[in-house]
């Protein structure tokens, strides 16, 4: 068995962590990996440590184990989900409401040796930005997509296939998995959607307009936002809390179900409610 190990290679506590867990497969008769997930030529690789083109490595590796929080564990679905490889997350952020261990788990990372786990497939979306008909941008994401405008209010036209839902002036808009569910478009006001169900969930962000509300919608659904003339206001798209692209009139985002999906190891039986309330409960 093979793994890929994604610290985050300038936190040093990044390093102690994975390094643990790199001898404690090895034990276990496990091979590692490091892998880097962003450009960290600059760092130094601990002794003994092989590195790795995750590129490459995902195509001939069974399991891939990042450490940080909910951002680093969006970037590995990103780069892997389409090789179908299995994520395990190590908790090392503040939140951490989808990685699975924390670091005083990670004796659990053992059963990746005896198969005593499971895998949980997590829905993910295809987006598409459009401009004079033409693609300019496509992504893949996790847990959602924005529309925002930058400073000032923003005016969109919200369809699903092709029938228009909304039509308001506002903050933006997320289009959000189920997974993405209990992030940005919950703290909009949007619904808890249960993870391992396929919907997808559209919420407006501070709306100036009574009648616009979350929708849930079938995952066989096509959500287009369109960026109205009316207001000439900056706007930006960002998957899954990237870096925004600027975001021109008429310019249609187009989402979709993707036929990618993330693969989550769970260790553990413990329900999405008992986790819901331990990390969004009384905060």
């Amino acid at each position: 068995m093979r793994t890929i190990l994604c610290p985050s290679m300038r936190q040093p506590h990044s390093i102690v962590v994975a390094e643990k867990v790199r001898s404690l497969l090895r034990d276990c008769g496990i091979e590692s990996v490091y892998c880097p997930m962003y450009d960290d030529s600059e760092a130094v690789l601990p002794d003994g440590a092989e590195l790795g083109d995750i590129r490459e490595e995902k195509l001939r590796s069974d399991a891939l184990v990042v450490f940080g929080g909910d951002g680093a564990l969006l970037r590995a679905a990103r780069l892997v989900s389409d090789a179908g490889l299995p994520i395990v997350a190590v908790n090392l952020g503040h939140l951490g409401f989808i990685a699975e261990i924390g670091p005083d788990d990670i004796g659990n990372l053992r059963h990746l040796a005896d198969g005593r786990y499971s895998v949980m497939n997590r829905m993910m979306l295809d987006v598409k930005l459009l401009r004079d008909g033409v693609c300019i941008l496509e992504d893949t994401v996790l847990n959602d997509a924005e529309i925002k405008g930058q400073s000032r209010v923003i005016s969109l036209e919200i369809s699903g296939d092709d029938n228009t839902m909304l039509r308001y002036t506002g903050d933006g808009v997320i289009v959000a998995t189920p997974t993405g569910s209990t992030a940005y478009s919950m703290a909009a006001g949007g619904p808890i959607v249960e993870p391992d169900t396929e919907n997808i969930i559209v919420t407006p962000i501070c709306p100036h307009m009574l009648a616009a509300r979350s929708f849930v919608l079938a995952p066989a659904r096509t959500v287009r936002v369109k960026i109205l003339p009316d207001r000439k206001n900056p706007a930006e798209l960002s998957c899954d809390g990237n870096d925004g692209i600027m975001l021109a009139t008429d310019d249609v985002i187009e989402v979709r179900r993707s036929e990618q999906l993330t693969r989550l190891i769970r260790f553990t039986d413990r329900s999405f409610y008992s986790t819901l309330f331990e990390k969004l409960g009384e905060r």
